[in-house]
C-alpha cells in the first residue's frame, strides 16, 4: 500500500512486509541510523549497529521468518525509511518495535507503520501491543499517545514500558 506523506519535501511510500531480497537495504538503513536513534530503539547507549552487531539485526530482521514475528518495512523506492515490527507473545500480546530513519522522523512514516501493524496483529488476534521505550523519548511517547487508543505506562528498569490497547 503507497502512502502521501507529510513534511519539508512529500514522500509516497509503499509499506509492505519485508522479504528475503530486502536484506541489502534493510543492511543500508541501519547503517544510515544515528547512535540516538540505535539508543532510542535498542535500549542500548553503546550498541552499534555495524559488523557483527548490524548482521545478526538483519538476520533477525529478515533472516529465518518466524511465525509470531511480523517485519514491514516502509519504502521510499528501493530504499528503507522506516521499520516497524511485532512479536507475538501470547495471550493476545505483542512485543512492538518501531525505528524512522533520522532525516525521516516526524513525518508520519512511523504513525502509518503502526497502523499497519495494527491491522496484521488484530487479523491476528492480537489486543494489545506491550513494549518498552527510552525515557525521554519525545516521538515515540507522542506517537503512543497520539494513536487514539487507550495507553498505560510505567516505569520499569532502564526506561518506560507502555501498554497499548488494540481492542478490548
Amino acid at each position: 500500500m503507497s502512502t502521501s506523506l507529510d513534511g519539508a519535501r512529500p514522500a509516497f511510500l509503499l509499506f509492505r512486509v519485508v522479504q528475503d531480497g530486502d536484506r541489502g537495504a534493510v543492511r543500508a538503513f541501519l547503517d544510515r541510523l544515528s547512535p540516538s536513534t540505535v539508543e532510542k530503539r535498542y535500549l542500548q547507549r553503546s550498541l552499534r549497529l555495524t559488523g557483527p552487531a548490524g548482521d545478526r539485526e538483519v538476520n533477525r530482521l529478515v533472516g529465518r521468518h518466524e511465525p509470531r514475528r511480523v517485519v514491514v518495512l516502509a519504502l521510499d523506492g528501493t530504499d528503507v525509511r522506516g521499520i516497524g515490527e511485532f512479536f507475538d507473545e501470547s495471550l493476545g500480546r505483542a512485543d512492538l518495535g518501531l525505528v524512522v530513519e533520522d532525516g525521516y522522523q516526524g513525518r508520519g512514516i512511523g504513525r502509518a507503520l503502526l497502523r499497519r501493524l495494527e491491522k496484521l496483529a488484530l487479523n491476528r488476534g492480537i489486543r494489545a501491543f506491550t513494549g518498552d521505550m527510552a525515557y525521554g523519548n519525545v516521538g515515540a511517547a507522542g506517537l503512543l499517545r497520539g494513536a487514539g487508543r487507550p495507553l498505560q505506562t510505567r516505569v520499569g528498569s532502564g526506561g518506560v514500558q507502555f501498554t497499548l490497547v488494540l481492542q478490548a
